[in-house]
């Protein structure tokens, strides 16, 4: 192996013997009575990115795993806008035959008036089958009409659930990037305390994918059992 290509090591502070700037900096401290934790900063987000892309492939394996996590969250984003798209035509269509069903209904009682006025008794026994199976259909393409109105409300709880889960998907790639800094680069208590922060907003994260989720779910079972009703009732 080059020494170009040689694997970064961690560094710690307490690897390496006091540089004289820092200990007349810990010193001067103590005399302006300040804690010697003053000197201590966190590394930049572009700091940390810098050196985590640095790493080999073998030190990333965490941060890839999230970011392929993400790529993947991005995908059902775009899956479900396209569903939703297609689930707002299939509402209008079946809305259509709602309206047609009742243009249907509304001809049908036009025509036995007609017949009823002239005494066409054959014609009045074949408007009332006419009638008793077009009112069946508009029953029929109502349910339709439901349950297309409910998969919208349930695609679109599903939209919300993946954004909610990009949004915790991205602080669980943050959270790889620092833990694999903190282990492969540079482990101090900053760095610690920065995880930290990472590991509070994962939690507020996840009670809100959690939620999003629980709403999908009821909004998807109301959809079946809608489709369920519709296909009962088909003719």
């Amino acid at each position: 192996m080059t020494p170009s290509m040689a694997r970064p090591r961690p560094h710690h502070a307490a690897a390496r013997g006091p540089r004289p700037a820092a200990v007349l900096a810990f010193w001067l401290l103590v005399a302006l009575g300040l804690p010697a934790t003053s000197l201590a900063k966190a590394p930049s987000k572009k700091q940390v990115d810098e050196a985590v892309l640095r790493l080999p492939e073998s030190d990333r394996g965490r941060i890839d795993a999230a970011e392929r996590d993400v790529a993947d969250a991005d995908a059902r984003l775009t899956e479900a806008e396209k569903d939703l798209d297609i689930g707002r035509k299939d509402q209008a269509a079946a809305k259509s035959w709602v309206d047609a069903s009742g243009s249907v209904l509304k001809a049908i009682g036009v025509e036995r008036k007609a017949a009823e006025a002239a005494a066409r008794v054959p014609d009045l026994e074949r408007i009332a089958t006419q009638q008793v199976r077009s009112e069946a259909s508009r029953e029929w393409r109502k349910a339709r009409l439901d349950a297309a109105k409910a998969r919208i409300t349930y695609v679109q709880a599903k939209i919300g659930w993946i954004k909610a889960e990009q949004s915790r998907l991205d602080v669980v790639l943050k959270e790889a990037v620092w833990v694999t800094y903190k282990a492969s680069v540079e482990d101090t208590a900053d760095v610690d305390e920065e995880i930290g922060k990472i590991v509070t907003s994962r939690g507020k994260a996840e009670s809100g994918s959690a939620k999003a989720r629980e709403k999908m779910e009821k909004a998807e079972v109301t959809w079946q059992s809608l489709t369920a009703t519709a296909k009962a009732l088909a003719p």
